[in-house]
């Protein structure tokens, strides 16, 4: 299953990438949901950090493992997930447009690692198109965090 998000945010590439990279922050957000989060190895993160967390998925709380793969600042970020059977290869890039605006594009490839990710998955794929709305709409939502933190520089 691919699911795609496109955005442009009213920002040079690298204001995007601090406001959408920001590791600390994700962090700080996804720890919010999971107290019990944990980031290996601890320090500067960068290709091989991971986290390990809960995090609801299809009404239930499922064990996540999240591994930056790939970081080439500020115009790409890979990312792996492993979601109870669920392999979730990532891909974020930053495009420039233009001095002052910057294209958002992501992918996720989703495939099934045994029988309980591809139950899993059959009942992702059902919700696809909703799935692709949530991921477009917090790009765009991000996107406008970015403009408005500029603005208020």
């Amino acid at each position: 299953m691919r699911l795609r998000a496109a955005e442009v945010v009213a920002a040079p590439v690298e204001a995007a990438w601090a406001g959408l990279v920001d590791v600390d922050r994700l962090e700080r957000r996804a720890r919010e949901r999971d107290p019990a989060l944990r980031r290996v190895p601890e320090g500067p993160a960068g290709p091989g950090t991971r986290w390990e967390m809960r995090v609801p998925v299809q009404g239930r709380a499922r064990r996540v493992t999240l591994e930056i793969a790939e970081m080439e600042p500020p115009r790409l970020v890979r990312m792996r997930a492993l979601v109870e059977g669920i392999v979730l290869r990532s891909a974020l890039t930053l495009e420039p447009l233009d001095a002052h605006r910057t294209a958002l594009r992501l992918v996720a490839d989703a495939e099934a690692a045994g029988l309980a990710g591809r139950l899993l998955l059959g009942a992702l794929s059902l919700a696809q198109g909703q799935v692709e709305r949530r991921l477009a709409s917090g790009l765009a939502a991000a996107a406008r965090r970015i403009e408005r933190e500029r603005g208020a520089g």
